[in-house]
């Protein structure tokens, strides 16, 4: 349910509102992303975001 909020945002958010709504239950979970490669660790929605759309993730630091 949590993640699911987050992919049904459409339309515009011109305060960010609605988008701040739904990520901050995300965001409570404190999850990092952690490369491969044993590169640094980056915390979700502080320092990365991340999209995953069926067999497709896209990372935007």
């Amino acid at each position: 349910m949590l993640f699911e909020s987050w992919a049904a945002l459409h339309g515009p958010d011109p305060d960010g509102s609605r988008t701040a709504q739904a990520i901050k239950p995300i965001m409570d979970l404190g999850l990092t992303l952690v490369a491969e490669d044993e590169g640094r660790p980056m915390v979700l929605f502080k320092e990365c975001i991340v999209r995953i759309d069926g067999d497709t993730a896209r990372v935007r630091c």
